[in-house]
């Protein structure tokens, strides 16, 4: 058989004697997504002129299967029901969401918020959802771990502020309810947490520097030891 007859996924492996065994090898790419059959061996033989047809034929018939796969799964991922747990999947796997730009340190933040609001409320409809809705969230999100406690106003506003990215990005995306969702937090007030009240100063400083000489650990006296520090406080 001519050596340019190359039908797709058709790869060879040569014997030390008798013809090559030939083989329909899946797309890396898509393997590693989930497709199998990863390789199927073809029981045909690039010697036999009449094979050529047969090695062409179940070549073209797996290659059809493994796209027609990864053409469905690629509409899996992007389904949007209409529903905040769709949305919220959309913004996590979209490759133009800016979450897939997020520092890895930052995504594991917003992935845990997210996975607040998804065991929340992720089943309420886009369409469905109306300004008491969000206020009635964050009231409830804010309420103190236990009686008596304080009240936990950064987790709260932190979900509504991460409700106003997915819906910003579905605006992006051309997703229905986002725009009109968005416009009405865009006009609502949350109360934010506060500030924090204690900042770095030179004496804290010259403090921390002489605890880690005394305690033989010259390393903690460096740069981003101290910002770490430092953002620990408050």
């Amino acid at each position: 058989m001519p050596s340019d007859f190359n039908e797709p996924g058709l790869k060879r492996r040569k014997r030390k004697s008798g013809p090559d065994i030939l083989y329909w090898v899946a797309r890396a790419d898509l393997v590693k997504a989930g497709y199998r059959p990863e390789t199927v061996r073809l029981p045909y033989t690039e010697d036999d002129e009449s094979h050529r047809n047969l090695i062409s034929a179940a070549c073209m018939r797996f290659q059809a299967e493994m796209l027609e796969w990864s053409s469905g799964r690629k509409r899996e991922l992007n389904r949007f029901d209409g529903t905040i747990l769709g949305l919220s999947r959309r913004y996590q796997t979209d490759e133009a969401s800016p979450f897939k730009r997020l520092k890895h340190s930052t995504r594991q933040k917003d992935t845990y918020t997210l996975a607040l609001i998804e065991k929340a409320f992720g089943t309420r409809s886009l369409a469905a959802l109306k300004i008491d809705d969000f206020y009635r969230w964050y009231g409830a999100a804010k309420k103190p771990r236990e009686a008596g406690g304080q009240e936990r106003v950064r987790r709260a506003y932190g979900i509504i502020k991460k409700l106003r990215e997915m819906l910003a990005f579905g605006i992006m995306a051309e997703l229905p309810e986002c725009k009109r969702l968005y416009d009405v937090l865009h006009h609502a007030r949350f109360s934010q947490p506060a500030r924090r009240r204690v900042s770095m100063e030179l004496s804290h400083a010259e403090a921390f520097i002489a605890k880690a000489i005394e305690m033989g650990r010259l390393s903690l006296g460096r740069g981003d030891d101290l910002r770490i520090w430092d953002s620990q406080q408050g």
